[in-house]
């Protein structure tokens, strides 16, 4: 993860809140705390394999684009489904 100073093109923050100030742990923003978590939990002993997999989503004009998938200079659209367990995108 990089630190952006940054805001949106709104200036509401939302691009703070989701990174935060990297420099300052008191100061992360989502992405940053929520990866710290989900590694803290992943060193308990009752884990004895470990496997991550990733997705970075971008909802924008109504649309739903995975901004790690490799699509070249398109963003790779998804859709949005409702599945046994819950909403679920593909």
């Amino acid at each position: 993860l990089t630190s952006c100073a940054c805001f949106d093109g709104t200036g509401t923050g939302k691009t703070h809140t989701m990174e935060g100030d990297l420099s300052k742990p008191e100061l992360h923003g989502v992405i940053p705390r929520s990866a710290a978590a989900i590694f803290e939990a992943l060193e308990r002993p009752d884990y004895v394999e470990k496997s991550i997999c990733v997705s970075f989503l971008e909802i924008y004009n109504e649309d739903l684009c995975d901004l790690l998938a490799d699509s070249g200079a398109k963003k790779a659209k998804l859709d949005i489904m409702e599945g046994k367990n819950g909403p679920f995108c593909r």
